[in-house]
């Protein structure tokens, strides 16, 4: 018999640490940034900010890696602030 609520039980631990990951990579992350948007550092920040987040479970902690701004194949978008 196929085990339902233990299925769900995965799903919810899953969601928890997706949820657990973005609001601790949020946190750290001290500027705005198209849907991250924070009252508290309203600019973006791409000196400081132009790398990916990492989290990792064990001991709850973020490394971060730079993004690859010359594509192999395809010509680069320089980086732009967000206007509406």
């Amino acid at each position: 018999m196929f085990n339902t609520a233990r299925v769900e039980a995965l799903e919810l631990d899953n969601l928890i640490e997706t949820a657990q990951s973005t609001i601790v990579s949020a946190e750290a992350r001290t500027e705005s940034r198209g849907a991250q948007a924070r009252a508290d550092f309203p600019d973006r920040n791409d000196k400081h900010w132009m790398k990916h987040t990492l989290w990792y479970k064990e001991g709850n902690r973020l490394e971060y890696k730079p993004v690859q701004l010359k594509p192999l194949t395809v010509d680069s978008f320089e980086p732009k602030v967000r206007t509406y």
